[in-house]
């Protein structure tokens, strides 16, 4: 340890020797590191500068064992390069590319600065004339009383009095330094791929088309490096899901996902619990049987709901088997490619259309057998290549297969059959309840018409009585005199 460079900057030595504080212990120090990766040799160790003797490796791991076995070896991905060297891992900042037009923007926009402070209205006027400063230095509606007027008047007035300096020839100067940096801007974001729309510099004029089409260059432009952040990004969570699934324990995992799942030992005490259960059952009807009495029916027992939850020591296990564990991590964004996306749907719009036309023709002639299914096949994976949708889509369609006859199921003719015999049987009996209701109508009528005979034949019988008893009574006394 004392052979350590520990990091002390001068202003703190020149204070500590100053003070008669007591120095400071090994353990309140610091001292820069590296810590070094040896993939060559499998090995992990760490580099001191003022360290001489060799090469340090941690208390315990003398061997320089890595602390964790990455998929890669190395505990980080590889460096993030968008801008491409094929000689070196070391990142190079976009702000290279353009480092000479930065620079040139800086000395332009340093220029305009000073240009701009010497741009004052200034001027000189006749120092027997002092009223003239009191004048400039007077607020708006202020009156000045001046002695020398016929003076004045003598010069040409107050035009002629004051001579201002001239500024017409620093105003040329900062037309030109504005637009050649408006140029150097206009080269910066050419070099980057910004154009104006993402700016939101955009020109009201300009038609929607034009704008789109920009949009579409930018997303082309930084396809490629939104394409490495991304991978850069999944790598990483990869790597951290090594470390989760290498290093954390059940009970943090378990924390952390708030998933509630038994562990080895309870899973182990309620098994034991179960079959303890089913060995009672067993003992309960050896015995009830050996006294020749009757066991009364069991009822099924309900499962354990922590005999069907897997352990937190198996999903440890399973995590921590590299041939079992796969990580897929994907990652997207949609910045700046709403254009791109809303493009690429309205092309899939119109190739889902196209293909839903060509089936739409194509199937019926091949339910007829006129086209067979290959040739449909052909042209529909020859679609699907051109728009690039795909091999999961190719396999789809080159599962296709020529459509058969639709065969008639045995059990449904049968149904169907049982179904026309029932009908036919409620037909019948309709019929024969409708007769017998005629049968029963006419026997109805018939009563009626015998009781309408009836009922007449007494009403003549009534009258024939009546005529028969008009008759038998006796002449008035009128006529018996006479």
């Amino acid at each position: 340890a004392a052979a350590l460079q520990y990091d002390q900057d001068e202003d703190d030595a020149q204070k500590d020797k100053s003070s008669d504080k007591p120095e400071e212990s090994d353990d309140q120090k610091t001292a820069e590191f590296w810590e070094i990766w040896n993939k060559e040799e499998q090995r992990v160790c760490f580099f001191q500068q003022g360290y001489r003797e060799g090469l340090i490796y941690p208390i315990g791991n003398e061997s320089g064992e890595p602390p964790i076995e990455f998929e890669g070896f190395f505990p980080c991905p590889e460096p993030l390069q968008l801008v491409e060297d094929s000689s070196s891992l070391l990142p190079i900042p976009l702000w290279r590319l353009y480092k000479a037009q930065a620079e040139e923007l800086e000395k332009i926009s340093t220029r305009i600065n000073k240009i701009i402070e010497q741009c004052k209205a200034r001027g000189i006027y006749d120092s027997r004339l002092s009223e003239i400063g009191n004048v400039l230095k007077a607020s708006e509606g202020d009156l000045i009383p001046v002695q020398g007027a016929a003076q004045m008047a003598a010069v040409g007035g107050l035009e002629k009095s004051v001579s201002w300096f001239p500024v017409e020839q620093y105003v040329k100067i900062l037309e030109q330094l504005y637009a050649a940096r408006e140029q150097t801007k206009a080269a910066i974001y050419e070099i980057t791929g910004l154009s104006d729309i993402v700016r939101g510099a955009s020109q009201a004029s300009e038609t929607a088309t034009a704008q789109q089409i920009k949009s579409q260059y930018v997303s082309l432009r930084l396809k490629r490096m939104r394409g490495l952040v991304a991978i850069y990004a999944r790598q990483i969570v990869r790597m951290l899901s090594e470390v989760i699934s290498e290093k954390f324990s059940p009970e943090t995992l378990a924390k952390m996902t708030g998933v509630q799942l038994p562990t080895m030992a309870q899973k182990q005490q309620a098994q034991m619990m179960a079959q303890m259960q089913q060995m009672q059952m067993q003992q309960q009807a050896m015995q009830a049987q050996a006294m020749g009495q009757q066991m009364p029916p069991q009822q099924p027992q309900p499962p354990n709901p922590i005999l069907q939850q897997p352990a937190w020591e198996e999903i440890v296990e399973i995590m921590r088997n590299d041939m079992a564990r796969t990580f897929r991590v994907d990652v997207e964004t949609d910045s700046m490619v709403a254009s791109t996306i809303e493009s690429d749907m309205q092309a899939l719009g119109q190739v889902v259309q196209a293909l839903g036309g060509f089936w739409q023709t194509a199937g019926p002639m091949m339910q007829a057998g006129v086209l067979p299914v290959d040739a449909v096949k052909a042209i529909s994976l020859s679609i699907c290549r051109r728009a690039r949708m795909g091999t999961e889509v190719e396999d789809a369609i080159d599962d296709m297969k020529q459509p058969q006859p639709p065969q008639a199921d045995p059990l449904m003719q049968e149904k169907m059959q049982l179904e026309r015999e029932k009908m036919q049987m409620e037909g019948e009996k309709i019929k024969a309840e409708g007769a017998a209701v005629q049968m029963d109508m006419q026997a109805k009528e018939r009563e009626h018409g015998y009781r309408m005979r009836e009922i007449e034949a007494k009403s003549q019988a009534t009258m024939i009585d009546a005529q028969a008893k008009a008759m038998s009574q006796p002449l008035p006394e009128i006529y018996a005199d006479a």
